[in-house]
């Protein structure tokens, strides 16, 4: 609720900002203007498109990334040889924007052109500019590049998705081996995204073992993003990686290494059931499927262990005999014991362990 009027006044004060700025565009000769004034009220369109889509008013925010794309290719025009790499920056940047609510509202065709249209512009940029391109444009670009791999898979496009999301990693492990310790956690995060749908594209592809190596990338970059971040790390991204972690157990168990599968599920949910406990009202609805998800694979894990556990004891002569659920229980615990020991190796507990008991866990 807070967040929400945090937005609604930041939405009054851009449509204040922009109703002045377009009572001067009116006053100014069209020179006038575009030299002093234009780029500031695109970067107004762009900014109150951002809140709209927070608002998910994403009609409307649509229509101010195309006000803010129309003015800066005016700007582009009327410029010419004064036409600044920073302006191209900016250019691409609204082209990303309203690629992303193009694809949320599922108009992947023209998301797709957007595409294009960001990443044509941020190339252009990378060869003129060579090693003077900034870090940031260079971040920006495998971000580019990862809108567009979302917007080919949902054309059904997996092995393209595939090439741009590796381009994504490319050039997002780049900015990480220049910047080294100076890394931002959260592009940090970004490249983790990156690796984990990449993940996601190999597994549907039948590249199973690409996909684990992906999800361990994944995994490693979001726990290092959670150290530097200490206190202060988002629910968005714990949740984040108790998805990883459920898809990579996926990816064992397709191999049959149901025991590592099992404590990835169990990590999977301890992470889930102590955020959830921990923000409460924050928790989002569209995180539950994930967390029933991991609770289904575990539950899946936990039955065919049981059953041939059960089944290799009651072979042997000197076998106890035990039922199904015994073993299930046992092979429950024994798991849970290895997930905490792998939480602890990296402190999550600072994050998860706030008023939430591990019997609390152990009855969920």
């Amino acid at each position: 609720m807070h967040h929400v009027n945090r937005e609604e006044a930041s939405l009054a004060d851009y449509n204040m900002a922009i109703a002045f700025r377009e009572k001067l565009r009116e006053r100014l000769n069209e020179h006038d203007w575009l030299s002093n004034l234009a780029e500031d009220l695109a970067a107004a369109y762009i900014n109150r498109g951002i809140t709209l889509r927070a608002l998910e008013r994403l009609e409307e925010a649509l229509s101010d990334y195309s006000q803010a794309i129309a003015i800066r290719e005016i700007i582009k025009e009327a410029l010419q040889e004064q036409w600044r790499p920073a302006l191209d920056e900016s250019l691409a940047n609204a082209y990303s924007c309203r690629n992303r609510v193009l694809d949320s509202l599922n108009r992947s065709p023209e998301a797709l052109s957007d595409s294009v249209k960001a990443i044509s512009l941020r190339e252009s940029l990378r060869e003129s500019m060579s090693n003077e391109w900034p870090l940031e444009w260079m971040h920006n670009q495998a971000s580019s590049y990862a809108s567009m791999g979302t917007t080919l898979s949902k054309l059904d496009r997996p092995e393209e998705s595939l090439e741009a999301y590796s381009k994504s990693i490319c050039l997002g492990e780049q900015v990480h081996k220049i910047l080294g310790e100076k890394w931002p956690s959260g592009w940090s995060e970004d490249l983790a995204t990156f690796y984990m749908v990449r993940g996601i594209l190999s597994k549907n592809l039948g590249h199973t073992e690409d996909a684990i190596l992906d999800y361990n990338e994944a995994i490693r970059l979001l726990e290092e993003a959670l150290e530097k971040q200490g206190d202060f790390c988002r629910p968005a991204m714990l949740n984040r990686l108790a998805e990883v972690y459920n898809n990579r157990g996926v990816c064992f168990g397709t191999f049959n290494q149901i025991h590592t599968a099992l404590a990835d599920f169990e990590i999977s949910i301890f992470i889930s059931e102590n955020l959830k406990a921990r923000i409460g009202k924050a928790w989002r609805d569209s995180w539950n499927e994930g967390l029933r998800g991991s609770y289904l694979n575990r539950t899946k894990a936990l039955t065919e262990i049981a059953r041939t556990t059960s089944a290799e004891h009651n072979q042997s002569p000197k076998g106890t005999i035990q039922s199904e659920n015994d073993f299930a229980i046992d092979y429950s615990s024994h798991a849970r014991d290895i997930a905490l020991q792998k939480i602890k190796k990296f402190r999550l507990q600072r994050f998860l362990f706030q008023g939430v008991t591990q019997k609390n866990h152990k009855n969920s």
